[in-house]
């Protein structure tokens, strides 16, 4: 499979494996009045879990997180893991995954 190894430039190997490949999303954010100045147009190795662009875009516009939404309640947790966040928590945070039976923990 040479094109899933292409996509995931610059990890090694693929989602089906337990390389951060399958838990690594690139995110470009442009947020100039949420960023310190000293950051603006810099790269972070920052982790913050898929659950939290929510949490933090909602932190960002200043408004509540909602209790429900079409009947689904909220993840339990509701912390924005930005690390541009005024609640900036993406530092030290277990991920556990597992895919296809491949099971990985990623500490801090």
């Amino acid at each position: 499979m040479p094109w899933a190894h292409a996509s995931d430039t610059p990890f090694r190997a693929y989602e089906h494996f337990t390389q951060e490949v399958g838990i690594a999303t690139p995110l470009i954010a442009h947020w100039p009045a949420g960023m310190p100045e000293a950051q603006r147009g810099t790269v972070t190795d920052a982790q913050g879990p898929i659950m939290d662009v929510m949490a933090t875009a909602l932190d960002a516009a200043g408004t509540a997180y909602p209790e429900a939404f079409e009947r689904l309640r909220r993840w339990k947790e509701k912390k924005a893991c930005s690390p541009y966040s005024k609640q900036a928590a993406a530092k030290g945070i277990t991920i556990f995954w597992n895919h296809e039976g491949h099971r990985a923990v990623r500490d801090g």
